[in-house]
């Protein structure tokens, strides 16, 4: 992996410009497939999480809010719930 996109203002690289050879390739796609599965397993195996999400995008959509305050929103949904 060719590291000339970082970014020296705050340690982040930007991963479009990140040239992968196909063995970077090939070890994160079987990874990425790896932690996708983990995670469905996890979500599953776990219905608080569903009920959570749910309630949250319901009281999103019910609000509708403005961009500048989805935090807020956020905050609000999470320490009043």
């Amino acid at each position: 992996m060719e590291n000339s996109a970082s970014n020296p203002d705050d340690n982040t690289m930007d991963l479009d410009k990140v040239k992968f050879d196909n063995e970077d390739l090939a070890y994160l796609t079987v990874r990425k497939d790896e932690l996708i599965t983990l995670h469905e397993e996890y979500v599953m195996s776990h219905p608080e999480i569903r009920e959570v999400l749910n309630d949250f995008l319901s009281s999103v959509l019910l609000q509708k809010p403005v961009s500048k305050n989805v935090l807020i929103c956020v905050t609000n949904i999470f320490h009043t719930g």
